[in-house]
């Protein structure tokens, strides 16, 4: 929606985006229902996880296309799992060897991609 929408505020467009997805699940939840089992305090996570970083990141994401190219931004995107596991391991879980060398190779994938972005840049100044 950022490129197409550049006309519409990114909260404006978040919404529409959140009212049409509000849409499309509701039949699902009203046919299968809510897990039974799920406490109270696992819906206040979910209540919180559907608000906060999800709308938040969705707002952000739309406001940051505003400026960078999607292609640009989109790269970042593969920090999220590397940002999980770095969560979970300040909130006390362990994590593998596996999980460090991907967050490593992740981490070297976007230090290349902006690398050779910033180089095409260079390049096409000359």
């Amino acid at each position: 929606m950022g490129r197409v929408s550049t006309g519409i505020p990114p909260i404006a467009s978040t919404t529409v985006s959140v009212a049409i997805g509000i849409v499309i699940i509701t039949p699902a939840v009203l046919y299968f229902g809510l897990p039974e089992a799920l406490s109270t305090p696992g819906k206040l996570g979910l209540l919180y996880m559907g608000l906060f970083p999800s709308v938040g990141a969705f707002v952000f994401w739309n406001i940051s296309l505003r400026y960078v190219d999607a292609s640009r931004v989109g790269i970042f995107l593969y920090l999220i799992p590397v940002f999980t596991a770095i969560i979970s391991l300040a909130l006390g879980k362990t994590i593998t060897w596996v999980q460090i060398a991907g967050g490593v190779m992740v981490f070297i994938g976007v230090y290349l991609n902006n690398k050779r972005i910033k180089n095409k840049k260079a390049t096409n100044l000359l």
